[in-house]
């Protein structure tokens, strides 16, 4: 795959694509968007039904085993036998222990077969089935020799099939067959029972045998449409969080237009951020188009420190969406938030790497136009800490086609319109006009100041006098701000922010061969970082990518 940009919740769409052949897509509807979910993802519904399976069993497993043991407890408090059942308690240890090494052995081993936990679903539920027989066995047995009356022997049996019917995940029709079996087992041993002759057969008489298959076919019957409701609320919820064959886990961050979501590969098993925005939220139509752009122009762009996009595409109801790297860190805005500003040999390092993406977008003939700390990550990848994420080319612009005709009548940002953050805008955006490759320096250089100062060149609540300033003013030194600090560095910081663009680096290669030459004792490398991080805010390194949702 290749790897492209995109920021934090940002009011944008991410989503999966089908990066099949049709004829692959028609043997398996994995891939087959409806209205933003995915019909017939057997693989994934599968995989899910599985780790459902799993805690259901225990939950089962943990429900009879509590009630199992309750009963075993008043037999011995109370101290009599049960009907008459000679060594009640013996029968009751006996399914206690059996489901005890079942849910244990449910804890113990996780990873586990769908016939494994079929099994484990066997014993857990056939435990209290053979009880019961052999209880309601004796039991009748008992009140036959005594002259006594026969008693509903149904309530258990009910029970254990709502039990079933409400913790199993299954179809109905399997779920059927299972209460089927829980059905018909009571009725033969009455049956049986009713064979054997006097006493049995006068006590157990025909009408009082249908009556009770009366109320446990009515039960089975009710359980097995209720399996049936579940599992069809289950299968939608299960597509209402899945595209493609990715498993939407849970809510990343919301935006104005948009929600990124932390989601799982599902035969792969990684981790991913999927961004999403619908027709409905993004309300012009020329959004979609950003967005789309966005998605395009980053699946161009193979350069390390740009974030890598897995898939994309759009729903048959017209939503956008995309899939990215999922990354762990901060984005520099919120790094310099919580710990304030950088070192300079820290600054050094993630501009560097900044620019070095940068320098591939420029090459391709792509701007960015919204640089700011927000949208360069501090990301922990194979280890190495401090690596530079570049995300959201959502405001990209096409610099070798600006001026054709097809650009310009598909240009979600047209000439004279303004498009970036204020604060880390160039002089030519902040008045309209038209940005290049050397916009995107500035931005950079704004990024810098705002990582040595803690504050950008520019700042305050008006936006307008934010643009202002950047066309006009000039910015206060950074010796001034922070003191001591290289003066090679500062003077590739304040040429950056330079007002004429002939006045700042003309590429961002001679940029970064100008950081390259820039040697700051105490040099700052992915050793440094790690120590960093895992010695500062160590459950920093878990935060996902979701900082700039709900801002931008």
């Amino acid at each position: 795959m290749s790897q492209a940009m995109i920021t934090t919740p940002d009011p944008a769409v991410d989503l999966t694509i089908d990066a099949r052949s049709p004829s692959q897509s028609q043997e398996s509807a994995a891939f087959c968007c409806r209205g933003g979910v995915v019909a017939k993802s057997k693989v994934g519904l599968t995989s899910f039904t599985r780790t459902l399976l799993l805690v259901r069993l225990r939950a089962a497993a943990i429900m009879l085993l509590g009630g199992f043991t309750a009963f075993l407890l008043w037999t011995l408090v109370v101290g009599v036998e049960f009907f008459r059942v000679p060594n009640l308690w013996l029968y009751e240890l006996g399914a206690i222990t059996i489901l005890a090494c079942a849910l244990g052995g449910l804890f113990i081993f996780t990873r586990v077969t769908t016939f494994m936990l079929r099994f484990a679903e066997f014993v857990i539920f056939a435990t209290p089935a053979v009880f019961f027989l052999i209880v309601d066995s004796l039991i009748l047995r008992q009140l036959a020799e005594a002259n006594g009356a026969s008693i509903p022997i149904s309530a258990s049996w009910l029970i254990l099939m709502m039990i079933y019917a409400l913790m199993i995940p299954n179809t109905w029709r399997r779920a059927a067959v299972v209460l089927g079996l829980c059905l018909a087992a009571p009725m033969v041993l009455l049956l049986v029972l009713r064979a054997s002759g006097p006493p049995l057969s006068e006590m157990l008489a025909m009408g009082r045998i249908s009556v009770e298959g009366l109320k446990l076919t009515v039960g089975a019957v009710a359980a097995t449409y209720g399996v049936y409701v579940i599992n069809s609320l289950r299968t939608r919820v299960f597509e209402a969080n899945q595209i493609g064959l990715y498993q939407l886990k849970r809510l990343l961050g919301r935006g104005g237009m948009g929600e990124v979501h932390l989601a799982e590969h599902q035969l792969l098993k990684r981790p991913a951020a999927i961004k999403v925005i619908t027709p409905q939220n993004a309300g012009d139509p020329k959004a979609m188009i950003r967005f789309e752009r966005e998605v395009q122009t980053a699946a161009t762009l193979t350069h390390p420190n740009t974030i890598e996009i897995y898939d994309y595409g759009h729903t048959d109801d017209g939503t956008f969406y995309y899939v990215m790297e999922f990354l762990k860190g901060l984005n520099l805005s919120d790094l310099v938030k919580r710990h304030g500003a950088l070192p300079e040999q820290r600054v050094l390092h993630l501009l560097q790497q900044a620019a070095g993406a940068l320098g591939e977008a420029h090459r391709a003939g792509l701007i960015h136009r919204d640089l700011k700390p927000a949208n360069i990550f501090a990301a922990v990848r194979g280890g190495l800490y401090d690596y530079v994420k570049l995300l959201d080319f959502g405001l990209v612009k096409d610099s070798g086609q600006a001026n054709s005709p097809e650009v310009q009548r598909n240009d979600v940002t047209m000439e004279g319109s303004i498009t970036g953050s204020p604060h880390y805008m160039s002089p030519e955006q902040s008045v309209g006009g038209t940005a290049d490759a050397r916009s995107d320096l500035y931005s950079l250089g704004a990024v810098g100041y705002f990582l040595l100062t803690g504050r950008p060149p520019f700042d305050g609540e008006n936006p307008m006098a934010v643009l202002i300033a950047h066309a006009r003013d000039g910015v206060t030194p950074l010796s001034d701000l922070r003191g001591e600090i290289s003066p090679k560095l500062e003077a590739i910081i304040h040429r950056c922010l330079e007002k004429q663009p002939e006045e700042r680096f003309q590429s961002a290669e001679e940029l970064a061969a100008a950081l390259d030459q820039c040697v700051i004792p105490g040099e700052w490398t992915f050793a440094k970082a790690a120590k960093w991080w895992q010695t500062a805010k160590p459950a920093e390194i878990e935060q996902e990518l979701v900082q700039a949702v709900a801002s931008n």
